[in-house]
């Protein structure tokens, strides 16, 4: 992160920061700051629960997406 960044930051990230000097084009020497982003993670929450009409509407919404292409109405996207 750049200083003017570092200096709005809460003291517990400002702890963790690593300073460096960095030569960047056009810009010239300037002070840059790295935190250790696992130090002060949180952990994942978990997952939505997947309920029935969760796990049916997902699987509904992609066989409509793909329905035009099975019956023919749409080619498939050839990657160059």
């Amino acid at each position: 992160m750049t200083e003017p960044l570092y200096e709005q930051c809460e003291d517990q990230i400002r702890v963790g920061a690593r300073m460096i000097e960095e030569d960047l084009d056009g810009l010239g020497p300037t002070s840059l700051y790295f935190v250790d982003l696992d130090r002060i993670a949180l952990d994942p929450s978990p997952p939505p629960k997947p309920t029935l009409p969760r796990r049916l509407g997902e699987t509904m919404g992609v066989a409509l997406r793909g329905f035009p292409t099975v019956v023919g109405l749409r080619r498939t996207r050839r990657l160059s």
